[in-house]
């Protein structure tokens, strides 16, 4: 896993209500890097997350880095009964997809999607972003008191605030022509969402609510 594509997956996280817990890379000079096989495989034991997301070079690139974190990834679930699995997302180099299949896809349930780094100078969030607001609204807003009553109300489907309150911000720039930021101070979590001259951008701190 190198560290561009790490930062890509940060950047992907951070449009989302996911609260990142450990980073781990095969290459990586910081304070979760260099670990041995064995730390590794205790640190996703003892988050026990809901999703791990492995990401790692670029389309038809180099694949040995990603298939080695996929090992260790492997090893570390194989302890864990079947319920307490996380969900997989792999968004790395598609040519390692066979590969990661086979090492990952018997042990929980993996979903490949996009490459967050296709090539070095091309970045792709979108498909990491869809797969974790599936996986939050399945896995955390569906398991809300009311929220099946709450689905029926509407032919449209229940969405996240963070993506009501991204277009609205968007709305009012584009419609009055106007440079917007956006503070959001939730219970559990806080959104900036802003919009310039028809770009707009995201954040999500879910470690920071009142």
């Amino acid at each position: 896993i190198q560290n561009i594509s790490l930062t890509s997956a940060r950047r992907a996280t951070a449009t989302t209500y996911t609260r990142l817990t450990t980073e781990l890379s095969l290459d990586s000079e910081g304070d979760s890097g260099r670990r041995s096989a064995e730390a590794q495989i205790q640190a996703i034991q003892a988050d026990a997350p809901d999703v791990i997301l492995v990401v790692g070079g670029t389309d038809r690139g180099t694949e040995r880095p990603v298939i080695e974190m996929a090992k260790v990834v492997s090893m570390a679930l194989q302890v864990l009964r079947n319920e307490d699995k996380p969900n997989l997302l792999f968004a790395g180099n598609i040519e390692a997809r066979p590969q990661i299949a086979e090492i990952l896809g018997q042990t929980t349930n993996l979903r490949a999607i996009d490459n967050v780094r296709p090539t070095l100078d091309t970045e792709n969030l979108a498909g990491v972003q869809v797969e974790l607001e599936n996986l939050y609204l399945q896995r955390k807003m569906s398991q809300l008191p009311g929220f099946d009553k709450l689905r029926n109300w509407s032919r449209f489907p229940p969405t996240p605030a963070s993506q009501s309150f991204e277009k609205t911000v968007a709305y009012i720039g584009r419609h009055n022509n106007l440079n917007v930021i956006g503070v959001n101070i939730g219970s559990g979590a806080t959104m900036v969402s802003t919009q310039s001259q028809d770009q707009h951008s995201l954040t999500i701190r879910s470690d920071a609510g009142v």
